[in-house]
């Protein structure tokens, strides 16, 4: 069973239908004004300070994206949450990453060679940013499916 889209998301993608708008759809409040500077804890109480930065600035580029577009609403804010935790997850990876492929000596006196952990860390990572970003609609695919709004051009006579 395929659920229904909100009627917010129908009209930014150019989908809306009057004849099939639902009359008591519900909907969300929209995110406080100063949400941009309250960062989650999860994103600042990391002991290194390069995650938090990370962390804490995708955080404020988000909401002001979000918001100039009127789609950041309190229901999505622990999804926004864990967008930039993974995100910091990733560069904390890449940057403690010194060598992707580590080789170690086995008793044999053969030497073996096994991906780092940081990778596997970074994969994962990956696969979560790509998943929620797609729901914000920040990857570029999603990006060619919302349509934005155009704004009414002004009139010669709407400054008299």
């Amino acid at each position: 069973m395929s659920h229904k889209k909100p009627t917010n998301l129908k009209i930014i993608e150019g989908t809306f239908r009057p004849d099939r708008h639902l009359k008591n759809e519900v909907v969300y409040s929209e995110a406080e004004d100063n949400v941009e500077g309250l960062y989650p804890q999860s994103l600042t109480s990391h002991e290194d300070a390069l995650f938090v930065e990370d962390a804490t600035n995708q955080w404020s580029l988000f909401c002001r994206e979000l918001r100039a577009q009127n789609l950041l609403h309190t229901t999505d804010m622990h999804e926004l949450e864990l967008l930039c935790y993974w995100i910091a997850i990733s560069r904390l990876c890449m940057r403690n990453m010194k060598n992707p492929i580590q080789t170690y000596t086995n008793k044999a006196n053969k030497k073996n060679e096994i991906i780092s952990a940081h990778i596997k860390v970074l994969k994962e990572a990956t696969e979560q940013v790509t998943k929620l970003s797609a729901k914000f609609g920040f990857s570029p695919s999603d990006k060619t499916k919302i349509a934005v709004p155009e704004k009414p051009k002004q009139s010669k006579f709407d400054s008299l």
